[in-house]
């Protein structure tokens, strides 16, 4: 967490918004729309049958931007060696074998509260046979809006 927050004073506080409550639900791949996905995430994490309200799009929206996007290089390092002690990877010739890809995204950014469109390039590099990524950087360009 230390290394994530990019302010040394965000998550200082005893909040309901705390650092792992807002990493878990970014890595819990959300694919619908944030607020019905944050009432599913709160329901489950209490254990309740109906999603509650007691926290606001807005105040999630401000959290989450109080956390680097390095924070999920730092998880997905960890996974990765938690899987090896586990899982055999498939090597060849003593060699992990990787498989890369890459593509062009486009990418809202906030900087100084105003919000552009970035476009960039994101290459990852994937490991066949336990099916994860072992790295995905992003390769910013200039704002176009």
């Amino acid at each position: 967490m230390e290394k994530s927050r990019l302010d040394p004073r965000h998550f200082t506080r005893d909040r309901m918004l705390t650092f792992p409550v807002i990493l878990s639900f970014l890595l819990s791949g959300v694919q619908g729309a944030v607020r019905s996905e944050w009432n599913t995430f709160f329901a489950d994490l209490w254990n309740r049958a109906e999603s509650i309200r007691k926290v606001s799009a807005q105040a999630f929206s401000a959290a989450r931007y109080k956390i680097s996007s390095r924070v999920f290089d730092e998880v997905n390092r960890e996974l990765i060696a938690l899987v090896e002690k586990e899982i055999s990877i498939p090597r060849w010739q003593g060699l992990r074998v990787v498989a890369g890809d890459g593509t062009t995204v486009q990418l809202t950014m906030l900087k100084k509260g105003i919000r552009s469109i970035v476009s960039g390039v994101a290459f990852g590099l994937y490991l066949p046979g336990i099916e994860r990524f072992l790295s995905v950087p992003l390769q910013m360009g200039s704002g176009n809006g």
